[in-house]
């Protein structure tokens, strides 16, 4: 199920690449010692991070990625490709890891976690430097079948899609997503027929670990279907289940936060011991 619409601003500034996704800063984080880039699942753009912001210690950043066609970029064509919403992000990351050469992580919820599991597997291919993990919450491997693309939500006439958008929605909010929708309605279907339409193309494993953060209430997303995840990494692997349901960025963001901030502080903990008896 696709997230709530997200058509609010998001206070930041960027830092962006002609041909790549726009990369969204807020607030200053010198202090921080992990950036963490953050994709948000289909329908959404970068101001579906704002909430989840709040709840980071100082210790982290956050960039959140804003894809073609919302916000700020709704101008540009939507692109209707997992892999090419990927590629788009990689331009904008290529240019924000130079500029910017501090640890980082790649965090994606719901389908985003798709995207940024593809981001991932473009960054071993092109030898760039590689996240200290990718996490992903409420989303089942990319390479398991998903009951949801059985149907073309893409393609459903616009009251039909306005309908199941405001199930996404608690409570459902029909009467505000149609006040919206003419503004979205683009890039909500090139989203869905992205998905709709994935195939992995690449059965590497990463070369990061990968944490998967799962609702205990979560019913469209199984803790077998988060546990394959550990077949698509050659290093370490968590599931860690958490209060909530299948909406955490939205509904739990801060137990969302805390998931994050405990794996890093114990993948961290357990390099610097094994740095310390190299």
């Amino acid at each position: 199920m696709m997230a709530a619409v997200h058509s609010g601003s998001f206070p930041a500034t960027s830092a962006e690449s002609d041909a790549g996704a726009r990369i969204l800063v807020q607030g200053r984080d010198a202090e921080a010692n992990l950036v963490v880039y953050a994709i948000s699942e289909a329908g959404t753009g970068a101001s579906a991070w704002n909430v989840f912001r709040q709840h980071l210690p100082v210790r982290y950043g956050l960039r959140a990625i804003r894809l073609p066609g919302r916000e700020s970029r709704s101008a540009e064509p939507p692109l209707t490709s997992v892999q090419d919403q990927a590629v788009d992000i990689l331009h904008g990351l290529t240019k924000a890891l130079a500029a910017d050469p501090r640890p980082y992580a790649l965090l994606g919820s719901c389908s985003g976690a798709t995207v940024a599991y593809e981001v991932a597997l473009l960054l071993d291919a092109a030898s760039l430097p590689r996240p200290e993990f990718l996490a992903v919450a409420g989303q089942q491997a990319p390479w398991l079948a998903h009951s949801e693309t059985a149907v073309r939500r893409s393609d459903q006439p616009g009251q039909d899609l306005l309908r199941w958008l405001a199930e996404g929605v608690a409570p459902p909010d029909l009467a505000r997503l149609t006040a919206v929708f003419p503004l979205v309605e683009r890039f909500i279907r090139a989203d869905l027929q992205a998905h709709e339409t994935y195939l992995r193309r690449s059965a590497d494993l990463l070369s990061c670990p990968i944490l998967v953060v799962r609702g205990a209430r979560d019913q469209m997303v199984s803790e077998a279907a988060c546990r394959e995840w550990a077949h698509g990494t050659a290093s370490g692997f968590a599931l860690d289940t958490v209060q909530g349901g299948h909406q955490l960025l939205r509904t739990e963001p801060q137990v969302l936060a805390d998931a994050v901030g405990r794996w890093h502080q114990a993948t961290a903990g357990r390099d610097e011991q094994s740095d310390s008896r190299g």
